[in-house]
């Protein structure tokens, strides 16, 4: 379990550094938040007894024209622990975000779909069955102003499965909490 919380610490401490660098030159180009680290803490949805963490950084966009449509590509890295064995499953993922205009409190809407990798082939008996797998997720949320950073609270679905490319596809189903900032 120390090579877990050392190698998940080292992860966070370079996703960290990354998030940083590149808000910064977004700052600097754009205007600013469009880059964003989320952290986020699972409970599994199919019966497997396992803490389950994610950290997300992404970047979001305006849909051109828009105040209420943010794009964003985002990506995962998730540490699924059973048994005192860890499955480590990262990837990217697509998605939209459809947020309200104004207020202090906005509420958020969002959805997205993409591709990933994990290191094990089975969690407490499910069967992934292959190293290759797709994510679905939806959520909702909350998004506020802190001076000159945006901080969101949400609420998302997770599951992931290998979408069929294997013979047994039992996928996994996570709900998190989840907890991000923009740069």
């Amino acid at each position: 379990m120390k090579t877990v919380v050392r190698a998940s610490g080292m992860v966070l401490a370079l996703c960290t550094i990354l998030v940083l660098s590149a808000g910064a030159v977004c700052d600097a180009a754009a205007g600013g938040r469009l880059f964003e680290l989320g952290l986020g803490g699972g409970i599994n949805l199919n019966g497997v007894n396992s803490t389950q963490f994610l950290i997300s950084p992404a970047v979001f966009i305006p849909l051109a024209g828009s105040r209420v449509f943010r794009l964003g590509v985002e990506g995962d890295i998730e540490f699924i622990e059973h048994e005192g064995r860890v499955t480590v499953i990262t990837g990217i993922a697509p998605l939209i975000r459809a947020i309200a205009p104004s207020g202090t409190v906005r509420p958020f809407i969002e959805i997205g779909g993409g591709v990933n990798y994990a290191s094990r082939k089975r969690i407490d008996g499910k069967e992934l069955d292959g190293p290759f797998l797709f994510s679905a997720m939806a959520g909702a949320g909350i998004e506020m102003t802190a001076g000159k950073r945006l901080l969101r609270a949400s609420y998302r679905l997770r599951h992931l499965s290998n979408g069929s490319l294997y013979d047994k596809n039992e996928g996994l189903n996570t709900q998190y909490l989840f907890l991000s900032i923009s740069f």
